[in-house]
């Protein structure tokens, strides 16, 4: 796995305000049969991220919270759309996978 680039990804939202909700209206994933895995590393000394699969139908679906200073690997497909919510439900970023991608949020 490779280092990401940011044109290897879409990051579909940045929220305007501190403690935005993710705004995943209208956004769906797609069945696809390409694996990818995103890895995702919480820089944050103190505050826990939740990280949601947005499905076939638009539902967000809790897959796992990560860790002050923790990181995952997960499994996911091109096309699939993630949602990685702080404390409060505030928004850290909205992506669209096409390529592996390693990133990290404070």
């Amino acid at each position: 796995m490779s280092r990401f680039a940011l044109p290897l990804f879409a990051l579909l939202a940045l929220p305007m305000t501190g403690h935005a909700a993710c705004n995943t209206a209208g956004l769906t994933s797609a069945q696809t049969d390409q694996a990818r895995v995103l890895v995702i590393t919480n820089r944050s000394d103190a505050e826990v991220l939740r990280l949601y699969w947005i499905d076939f139908s638009g539902a967000a679906t809790l897959y796992t919270e990560i860790a002050p200073r923790a990181q995952i690997e997960q499994p996911t497909f091109t096309s699939h759309v993630w949602a990685i919510e702080g404390d409060g439900g505030a928004c850290k970023a909205v992506l669209l996978v096409d390529a592996d991608i390693d990133i990290g949020v404070r």
